[in-house]
């Protein structure tokens, strides 16, 4: 039979002392009070655990040296079960034991399980996030929602480009004075040079031009000066063109109908109430394709409730898009589109019964894993004559939670807010030493310790 020997020298009344435990058996070693047991068991942790701070607070009194502990083989590993145990792993208010889910559910099968269920559920995406022509259309419609709104009678608010769409005044609808001027507008460098002719304006105090230095004509350039001035700004004719310049990019998922109609707006608004009407029908739609399709871009089942697993197929034919639900972007572009995404989405489809299946496999070990060890332990309980039921109540797929219920005199269960101090010593300690036995395997240590287990 194997041997481990241990010694030890000033640890607390221990001069010198020396023991032999012998593996996979169970080892009792028996003393009187005061002998030194907890110190062997304490002395015994701090060495597999090389915590030497805590080993040093067992040097004997008025010792010169310092306590040391020799383990020959030397072990890796050790779970006590003492006081400290008692105090800080159990009976937590309501709460049995902490980390209840690792302690009796969590096995190398569950985790392998889990693992294979996890990597089924990252490859369960819709892979478009690397489809170019996808990003750019909905890189303008993220603009068109961040910067276009809507009060809730359905009218523009005016503010920031919805203020300069709604403006009647624009580069292709010139005041009479500024005509000339009509190729610097219509040019698509316009913003930048609306920007070069509102600065120049500043150097025209000394009467000469400030952009030809010639004589200025005083009349003609102060009524020019002030039409553009009152009329046109940089930022006025930048949110005119980037709107104009959405709507060109996207024209090909657009009916050309819808696209003809409501591009005119951004030529000429005869009638405000008209345009408001037929834009808000448009950023609906826009809105409403931007999120169909950052539903799908952004859907992960890696971290999700079993709730949602349960569900799945539901969900996934949620992400499905109707090209029926469509009246502006329903071109033959949208719509090759539309078919690309819930082509992607079928596929995922017929994954689905596989991952329900892996679900359905690991939810059976949790629940057979609570029900073997709920009657384990109630069966000591029941044996020992102590009238409490510990139960696990699952909290996630990767928690739970375990409770002590109080048993009625007519079998009725009672919940129990602080297990400390609803227990008598006796049963405090009978409850803590079965809940150790399922930590301490768990754990699956060298060398299992028991301090004073029945004293």
């Amino acid at each position: 039979m194997e041997e481990i020997k241990i010694k030890l020298e000033n640890c607390k009344n221990i001069k010198s002392g020396e023991i032999t435990i012998f593996k996979n058996i169970l080892n009792v070693k028996y003393a009187n009070n005061g002998t030194g047991k907890s110190t062997i068991a304490e002395a015994i942790k701090y060495c597999i655990e090389n915590d030497l701070a805590k080993l040093n607070l067992l040097k004997s009194y008025g010792a010169s040296q310092d306590p040391s502990i020799s383990i020959e083989p030397m072990l890796t590993s050790v779970e006590v079960f003492n006081e400290d145990f008692v105090n800080n792993i159990v009976f937590d208010k309501n709460e049995a034991i902490k980390d209840s889910f690792d302690v009796f559910i969590r096995t190398p099968e569950f985790d392998k399980r889990r693992k294979e269920l996890d990597d089924d559920l990252k490859a369960t995406k819709v892979d478009i996030g690397e489809n170019n022509e996808i990003n750019k259309m909905t890189l303008i419609f993220n603009d068109i929602n961040r910067k276009i709104k809507f009060n809730n009678d359905g009218s523009i608010t005016r503010r920031g480009m919805g203020k300069d769409i709604i403006n009647t005044t624009n580069v292709y609808n010139l005041p009479s004075e500024l005509k000339k001027f009509e190729p610097f507008f219509r040019d698509e460098e316009r913003v930048k040079w609306i920007d070069w002719k509102s600065n120049g304006h500043a150097f025209d105090e000394k009467g000469n031009c400030p952009f030809c230095a010639e004589k200025l004509n005083d009349e003609t350039y102060k009524a020019e000066k002030e039409v553009f001035m009152k009329s046109y700004s940089k930022t006025m004719v930048k949110n005119q063109k980037d709107l104009e310049d959405y709507l060109k990019n996207l024209k090909p998922y657009i009916n050309s109908s819808e696209y003809e109609r409501i591009y005119k707006y951004s030529r000429k608004i005869d009638n405000e109430k008209d345009f408001i009407a037929d834009f808000k029908k448009f950023c609906d739609e826009v809105e409403f394709v931007n999120r169909k399709i950052s539903d799908v871009v952004t859907f992960d089942t890696h971290e999700v409730s079993s709730d949602y697993l349960e569900n799945l197929d539901k969900k996934i034919k949620g992400l499905l898009i109707d090209p029926d639900s469509f009246k502006i972007f329903n071109s033959k572009a949208a719509l090759n589109i539309y078919n690309l995404i819930n082509e992607k989405i079928e596929n995922l489809l017929d994954k689905v019964t596989i991952l329900e299946k892996e679900f359905k496999e690991i939810n059976e070990h949790i629940q057979t894993a609570i029900r073997d060890s709920e009657n384990d332990i109630n069966s000591f309980l029941e044996t020992a004559g102590i009238n409490y039921k510990f139960v696990i109540d699952p909290t996630s797929e990767l928690s739970s939670k375990s409770e002590l219920k109080y048993c009625g005199n007519s079998g009725e269960m009672h919940d129990v807010d602080d297990i400390r101090e609803s227990l008598s010593w006796g049963e405090k300690n009978s409850i803590a030493l079965i809940l150790f036995m399922y930590y301490a395997l768990k754990k699956e240590v060298c060398l299992i310790v028991l301090d004073d287990p029945i004293s």
